[in-house]
Protein backbone atom coordinates (compact mmCIF):
# COMPACT_ATOMS: atom_id res chain seq x y z
CA UNK A 1 0.00 0.00 0.00
CA UNK A 2 1.84 3.21 -0.99
CA UNK A 3 1.87 6.33 1.30
CA UNK A 4 -0.27 8.82 1.43
CA UNK A 5 -0.21 12.19 -0.11
CA UNK A 6 -0.39 15.69 1.95
CA UNK A 7 -1.34 18.98 0.98
CA UNK A 8 0.92 21.81 2.80
CA UNK A 9 0.21 25.08 3.23
CA UNK A 10 0.84 28.23 5.26
CA UNK A 11 -1.43 30.64 8.15
CA UNK A 12 0.33 33.04 10.08
CA UNK A 13 3.62 31.45 9.69
CA UNK A 14 2.83 28.36 11.01
CA UNK A 15 3.01 25.37 8.40
CA UNK A 16 0.59 22.89 8.27
CA UNK A 17 -0.33 19.50 6.25
CA UNK A 18 -3.49 17.44 5.64
CA UNK A 19 -3.93 14.76 3.83
CA UNK A 20 -4.52 15.62 -0.25
CA UNK A 21 -7.86 13.32 -0.23
CA UNK A 22 -9.59 15.95 1.81
CA UNK A 23 -8.77 19.05 -0.83
CA UNK A 24 -11.85 20.24 -2.77
CA UNK A 25 -10.03 22.97 -4.47
CA UNK A 26 -8.26 26.06 -3.92
CA UNK A 27 -8.79 29.88 -5.08
CA UNK A 28 -7.74 33.25 -4.06
CA UNK A 29 -9.63 35.19 -1.30
CA UNK A 30 -12.92 36.08 -1.91
CA UNK A 31 -15.44 38.67 -0.20
CA UNK A 32 -16.43 37.32 2.59
CA UNK A 33 -20.30 36.95 4.51
CA UNK A 34 -20.33 37.55 8.16
CA UNK A 35 -22.26 35.40 10.35
CA UNK A 36 -22.78 36.66 13.63
CA UNK A 37 -24.86 33.63 14.49
CA UNK A 38 -22.48 30.83 13.45
CA UNK A 39 -20.19 29.58 16.00
CA UNK A 40 -17.32 31.91 17.41
CA UNK A 41 -14.73 29.13 15.18
CA UNK A 42 -16.73 29.66 11.89
CA UNK A 43 -16.01 33.42 10.54
CA UNK A 44 -19.01 33.62 7.67
CA UNK A 45 -19.86 31.83 4.59
CA UNK A 46 -19.25 32.14 1.02
CA UNK A 47 -21.48 31.26 -1.95
CA UNK A 48 -19.73 28.68 -3.89
CA UNK A 49 -21.56 27.95 -7.14
CA UNK A 50 -25.25 28.12 -5.21
CA UNK A 51 -23.88 25.92 -2.36
CA UNK A 52 -23.30 27.86 1.60
CA UNK A 53 -19.76 27.01 2.15
CA UNK A 54 -18.71 27.83 6.09
CA UNK A 55 -15.33 29.48 6.47
CA UNK A 56 -12.84 29.36 9.09
CA UNK A 57 -9.56 31.42 10.19
CA UNK A 58 -7.58 28.58 11.20
CA UNK A 59 -5.30 30.63 13.50
CA UNK A 60 -8.47 31.80 15.09
CA UNK A 61 -9.53 28.18 15.79
CA UNK A 62 -6.63 27.63 17.34
CA UNK A 63 -6.55 30.37 19.73
CA UNK A 64 -5.67 33.91 18.10
CA UNK A 65 -8.15 36.57 18.62
CA UNK A 66 -7.59 38.04 15.64
CA UNK A 67 -6.00 38.08 11.97
CA UNK A 68 -4.64 39.79 9.43
CA UNK A 69 -5.70 39.13 5.32
CA UNK A 70 -4.22 40.12 2.23
CA UNK A 71 -5.58 39.82 -1.68
CA UNK A 72 -2.96 36.89 -1.83
CA UNK A 73 -4.45 34.72 0.50
CA UNK A 74 -6.57 31.51 -0.77
CA UNK A 75 -9.28 29.68 0.64
CA UNK A 76 -8.75 25.99 0.67
CA UNK A 77 -11.98 24.03 0.32
CA UNK A 78 -11.96 20.13 2.54
CA UNK A 79 -14.67 17.82 1.25
CA UNK A 80 -15.74 14.73 3.89
CA UNK A 81 -18.64 13.27 2.71
CA UNK A 82 -20.14 15.61 0.59
CA UNK A 83 -19.83 17.74 4.13
CA UNK A 84 -17.39 20.90 2.75
CA UNK A 85 -15.45 23.47 4.97
CA UNK A 86 -13.30 26.44 3.75
CA UNK A 87 -9.77 27.43 5.78
CA UNK A 88 -7.95 30.52 4.68
CA UNK A 89 -4.67 30.30 4.25
CA UNK A 90 -1.68 32.59 3.64
CA UNK A 91 0.38 30.43 0.66
CA UNK A 92 -0.91 26.81 -0.54
CA UNK A 93 3.01 24.66 -1.04
CA UNK A 94 3.38 21.30 -2.61
CA UNK A 95 1.70 17.62 -2.40
CA UNK A 96 4.19 15.74 -0.20
CA UNK A 97 4.05 11.89 0.99
CA UNK A 98 4.78 10.49 4.07
CA UNK A 99 3.28 7.80 6.09
CA UNK A 100 1.40 7.21 9.62
CA UNK A 101 4.54 6.18 11.24
CA UNK A 102 6.59 8.98 10.20
CA UNK A 103 3.72 11.65 12.07
CA UNK A 104 4.86 11.35 15.52
CA UNK A 105 1.26 11.73 17.36
CA UNK A 106 2.97 12.67 20.39
CA UNK A 107 4.65 15.22 19.63
CA UNK A 108 1.45 16.60 20.65
CA UNK A 109 2.82 17.15 24.30
CA UNK A 110 5.65 19.70 22.48
CA UNK A 111 5.09 23.39 24.32
CA UNK A 112 4.72 24.68 21.04
CA UNK A 113 1.58 23.36 21.14
CA UNK A 114 0.76 24.16 24.77
CA UNK A 115 -1.69 27.08 23.75
CA UNK A 116 -3.86 26.17 21.40
CA UNK A 117 -7.32 25.60 22.49
CA UNK A 118 -8.46 23.16 19.57
CA UNK A 119 -6.02 20.41 19.96
CA UNK A 120 -8.77 17.72 18.46
CA UNK A 121 -8.04 19.60 14.90
CA UNK A 122 -3.92 18.56 14.99
CA UNK A 123 -3.04 14.64 14.91
CA UNK A 124 0.53 15.68 15.33
CA UNK A 125 3.91 17.73 15.04
CA UNK A 126 6.34 16.68 12.37
CA UNK A 127 10.10 17.96 13.66
CA UNK A 128 10.57 18.84 10.29
CA UNK A 129 12.66 22.15 9.17
CA UNK A 130 8.69 24.08 9.09
CA UNK A 131 7.75 22.36 12.77
CA UNK A 132 4.70 21.01 10.48
CA UNK A 133 1.47 20.90 12.00
CA UNK A 134 -0.69 18.14 10.87
CA UNK A 135 -4.37 18.11 10.81
CA UNK A 136 -6.86 15.53 11.90
CA UNK A 137 -9.50 15.02 8.92
CA UNK A 138 -11.95 17.12 8.90
CA UNK A 139 -14.19 14.41 10.08
CA UNK A 140 -12.69 14.58 13.52
CA UNK A 141 -13.66 18.23 13.48
CA UNK A 142 -16.16 19.56 11.39
CA UNK A 143 -18.65 18.42 13.81
CA UNK A 144 -17.45 20.34 16.67
CA UNK A 145 -17.07 23.31 14.48
CA UNK A 146 -21.12 23.12 14.11
CA UNK A 147 -21.00 23.63 10.42
CA UNK A 148 -24.57 22.30 10.08
CA UNK A 149 -25.82 25.46 11.41
CA UNK A 150 -24.28 27.41 8.65
CA UNK A 151 -25.56 24.98 6.36
CA UNK A 152 -29.16 25.50 7.55
CA UNK A 153 -28.77 29.23 6.37
CA UNK A 154 -29.03 28.46 3.30
CA UNK A 155 -31.69 30.41 2.66
CA UNK A 156 -29.23 33.57 2.61
CA UNK A 157 -28.17 32.35 -1.20
CA UNK A 158 -31.84 33.29 -2.66
CA UNK A 159 -31.74 36.73 -0.25
CA UNK A 160 -30.87 39.57 -2.52
CA UNK A 161 -28.18 41.89 -1.70
CA UNK A 162 -27.36 39.77 1.64
CA UNK A 163 -24.69 36.98 -0.31
CA UNK A 164 -21.90 39.49 0.60
CA UNK A 165 -21.47 42.83 2.48
CA UNK A 166 -22.47 45.86 1.23
CA UNK A 167 -19.55 47.25 -0.26
CA UNK A 168 -21.49 51.16 -0.30
CA UNK A 169 -24.20 50.88 2.36
CA UNK A 170 -27.50 52.76 1.86
CA UNK A 171 -28.55 55.44 3.94
CA UNK A 172 -31.31 53.32 5.83
CA UNK A 173 -28.52 50.90 6.27
CA UNK A 174 -26.19 53.40 8.56
CA UNK A 175 -28.45 52.70 12.13
CA UNK A 176 -27.47 49.08 11.39
CA UNK A 177 -23.86 49.86 10.33
CA UNK A 178 -22.36 49.42 13.52
CA UNK A 179 -23.68 46.40 14.44
CA UNK A 180 -23.34 44.17 11.23
CA UNK A 181 -19.28 42.32 11.24
CA UNK A 182 -17.58 43.62 8.24
CA UNK A 183 -14.79 40.95 6.57
CA UNK A 184 -11.51 42.91 6.39
CA UNK A 185 -12.23 45.95 7.44
CA UNK A 186 -8.82 47.30 6.59
CA UNK A 187 -9.08 46.49 3.23
CA UNK A 188 -8.73 49.78 0.47
CA UNK A 189 -11.84 50.11 -1.73
CA UNK A 190 -9.73 48.64 -4.18
CA UNK A 191 -9.19 45.60 -2.53
CA UNK A 192 -12.89 45.24 -1.79
CA UNK A 193 -13.76 45.78 -5.32
CA UNK A 194 -11.59 42.46 -6.01
CA UNK A 195 -12.89 40.80 -3.15
CA UNK A 196 -16.29 41.34 -4.43
CA UNK A 197 -15.44 40.15 -8.10
CA UNK A 198 -13.82 36.87 -6.98
CA UNK A 199 -16.83 36.61 -4.58
CA UNK A 200 -19.47 37.06 -7.46
CA UNK A 201 -17.11 34.91 -9.85
CA UNK A 202 -17.27 31.77 -7.44
CA UNK A 203 -21.20 32.26 -7.57
CA UNK A 204 -21.68 31.00 -11.24
CA UNK A 205 -22.24 27.41 -11.71
CA UNK A 206 -19.31 25.69 -14.39
CA UNK A 207 -22.21 24.67 -16.16
CA UNK A 208 -23.95 28.21 -16.65
CA UNK A 209 -24.11 29.52 -20.03
CA UNK A 210 -22.24 32.65 -18.19
CA UNK A 211 -19.16 30.22 -17.31
CA UNK A 212 -19.57 28.03 -20.40
CA UNK A 213 -16.90 30.14 -22.56
CA UNK A 214 -14.75 31.71 -19.99
CA UNK A 215 -11.09 30.80 -19.69
CA UNK A 216 -9.70 29.50 -16.11
CA UNK A 217 -6.49 31.42 -15.46
CA UNK A 218 -3.67 30.80 -12.67
CA UNK A 219 -2.07 34.38 -12.19
CA UNK A 220 1.51 34.13 -11.43
CA UNK A 221 4.53 36.82 -11.22
CA UNK A 222 7.63 36.97 -12.34
CA UNK A 223 9.64 40.04 -10.99
CA UNK A 224 7.15 43.04 -11.94
CA UNK A 225 4.65 40.95 -15.05
CA UNK A 226 1.91 38.95 -14.34
CA UNK A 227 1.11 35.86 -16.38
CA UNK A 228 -1.75 34.10 -17.04
CA UNK A 229 -1.48 30.21 -17.46
CA UNK A 230 -4.45 28.11 -19.11
CA UNK A 231 -5.51 25.83 -15.62
CA UNK A 232 -6.80 23.30 -18.05
CA UNK A 233 -2.46 23.02 -18.46
CA UNK A 234 -1.68 23.48 -14.53
CA UNK A 235 -0.69 20.19 -12.51
CA UNK A 236 0.19 21.24 -9.01
CA UNK A 237 2.29 23.75 -6.97
CA UNK A 238 5.45 22.83 -5.67
CA UNK A 239 8.22 23.94 -3.74
CA UNK A 240 11.75 23.66 -5.35
CA UNK A 241 13.73 21.98 -3.18
CA UNK A 242 17.05 19.77 -3.86
CA UNK A 243 17.84 20.24 -7.54
CA UNK A 244 20.03 18.28 -9.76
CA UNK A 245 22.05 20.50 -12.21
CA UNK A 246 21.91 19.27 -15.70
CA UNK A 247 24.58 19.70 -18.01
CA UNK A 248 25.07 20.87 -21.03
CA UNK A 249 21.36 22.48 -21.43
CA UNK A 250 20.75 26.01 -21.96
CA UNK A 251 20.60 28.81 -18.90
CA UNK A 252 16.66 28.53 -19.22
CA UNK A 253 16.81 24.56 -17.66
CA UNK A 254 17.27 25.08 -13.80
CA UNK A 255 17.45 21.28 -13.31
CA UNK A 256 15.81 18.38 -12.41
CA UNK A 257 14.26 17.60 -9.11
CA UNK A 258 12.41 13.99 -7.98
CA UNK A 259 8.48 14.46 -7.78
CA UNK A 260 7.14 11.50 -6.42
CA UNK A 261 9.94 9.17 -8.01
CA UNK A 262 9.06 11.23 -11.30
CA UNK A 263 11.81 13.28 -12.70
CA UNK A 264 10.96 16.89 -13.18
CA UNK A 265 12.75 19.58 -15.12
CA UNK A 266 12.51 22.77 -13.87
CA UNK A 267 12.67 25.48 -16.09
CA UNK A 268 13.14 29.63 -15.77
CA UNK A 269 10.80 31.43 -18.67
CA UNK A 270 12.18 35.10 -18.00
CA UNK A 271 15.31 35.32 -20.59
CA UNK A 272 11.97 34.28 -22.86
CA UNK A 273 10.25 36.96 -21.50
CA UNK A 274 13.07 39.53 -21.71
CA UNK A 275 13.16 39.59 -17.75
CA UNK A 276 16.23 39.35 -16.14
CA UNK A 277 16.82 35.91 -14.28
CA UNK A 278 16.90 35.33 -10.66
CA UNK A 279 18.32 32.98 -8.27
CA UNK A 280 16.87 29.83 -7.12
CA UNK A 281 16.42 28.97 -3.54
CA UNK A 282 14.67 26.50 -1.54
CA UNK A 283 11.85 28.58 -0.83
CA UNK A 284 11.49 29.20 -4.50
CA UNK A 285 7.99 28.37 -6.20
CA UNK A 286 7.22 26.19 -9.24
CA UNK A 287 4.11 25.42 -11.52
CA UNK A 288 4.26 21.93 -12.74
CA UNK A 289 2.85 21.45 -16.34
CA UNK A 290 1.62 19.28 -19.13
CA UNK A 291 0.94 20.31 -22.53
CA UNK A 292 1.31 18.69 -25.94
CA UNK A 293 2.80 15.29 -24.02
CA UNK A 294 5.73 17.51 -22.27
CA UNK A 295 5.49 18.32 -18.59
CA UNK A 296 7.91 20.66 -16.67
CA UNK A 297 8.23 22.34 -13.87
CA UNK A 298 8.21 26.43 -14.52
CA UNK A 299 9.45 28.89 -11.67
CA UNK A 300 7.36 31.72 -10.70
CA UNK A 301 7.62 33.88 -8.19
CA UNK A 302 4.60 34.44 -6.60
CA UNK A 303 1.17 32.28 -7.55
CA UNK A 304 -1.93 34.92 -7.29
CA UNK A 305 -4.72 32.77 -7.99
CA UNK A 306 -5.08 29.68 -8.71
CA UNK A 307 -8.49 29.87 -10.35
CA UNK A 308 -9.31 33.24 -11.86
CA UNK A 309 -12.10 33.48 -14.63
CA UNK A 310 -11.26 35.55 -17.62
CA UNK A 311 -14.06 36.22 -20.25
CA UNK A 312 -12.66 35.78 -24.07
CA UNK A 313 -13.70 39.20 -24.78
CA UNK A 314 -11.86 40.50 -22.10
CA UNK A 315 -8.27 39.37 -23.97
CA UNK A 316 -6.06 41.49 -26.23
CA UNK A 317 -3.98 40.56 -28.80
CA UNK A 318 -0.46 40.94 -27.73
CA UNK A 319 1.51 44.15 -29.91
CA UNK A 320 4.75 43.12 -31.14
CA UNK A 321 7.93 44.59 -30.97
CA UNK A 322 11.29 44.72 -33.11
CA UNK A 323 12.79 45.01 -29.54
CA UNK A 324 10.64 42.12 -28.09
CA UNK A 325 10.37 38.78 -29.12
CA UNK A 326 8.68 37.83 -25.89
CA UNK A 327 5.05 38.83 -27.54
CA UNK A 328 4.91 35.13 -29.22
CA UNK A 329 5.06 33.42 -26.36
CA UNK A 330 2.04 35.43 -25.70
CA UNK A 331 -1.77 34.48 -26.58
CA UNK A 332 -2.75 37.81 -25.52
CA UNK A 333 -3.32 40.44 -22.95
CA UNK A 334 -5.76 40.72 -20.16
CA UNK A 335 -6.42 43.24 -17.30
CA UNK A 336 -5.96 41.74 -13.62
CA UNK A 337 -6.44 43.64 -10.97
CA UNK A 338 -6.03 46.84 -12.77
CA UNK A 339 -3.22 45.36 -13.63
CA UNK A 340 -1.73 44.37 -17.42
CA UNK A 341 -1.30 40.76 -17.40
CA UNK A 342 0.12 38.65 -20.64
CA UNK A 343 -1.45 35.12 -21.60
CA UNK A 344 1.28 32.06 -22.24
CA UNK A 345 1.20 30.21 -24.37
CA UNK A 346 2.88 26.53 -23.09
CA UNK A 347 2.60 25.02 -26.27
CA UNK A 348 4.92 27.69 -27.55
CA UNK A 349 7.32 28.39 -24.38
CA UNK A 350 7.72 23.98 -23.73
CA UNK A 351 8.50 23.40 -27.67
CA UNK A 352 9.82 26.25 -29.50
CA UNK A 353 11.51 28.33 -26.39
CA UNK A 354 14.41 26.64 -26.90
CA UNK A 355 14.29 24.57 -23.57
CA UNK A 356 14.69 21.33 -25.29
CA UNK A 357 12.51 20.31 -22.25
CA UNK A 358 11.75 16.91 -24.26
CA UNK A 359 15.54 16.02 -24.59
CA UNK A 360 16.42 16.17 -20.64
CA UNK A 361 13.25 15.12 -18.73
Amino acid sequence: MGKPTYFSFTSHNQRFSINATYIDEVFALPEIMMLSEASPDILGAINLRGVLIPILDINISLGATTSDYHLSDSVIVLNQDQLKVGIIVNAVHSLETASLEEIPTESLNHPALANLRRKQMIAGLVQDAHNTLILQGPEQWLQYIEVQQVISMASLLETPNQSNVSLQPSSTDEDNLSQRPIFFPQATVDERTILHQRANNLKQSLKSPETQNVKTLSVVSLGEQLFGIDLEVVQEFIEISNLTPVPCCPPSIVGNLNLRGDVLTIIDIRSLMNLPLAPISQKSQAIVLESDGITAGVVVDNILESMFLLNPSEIEPSAPTTEDASHQYLSGMATYNNATMGILDLAKVLTQGDLIVDEVA
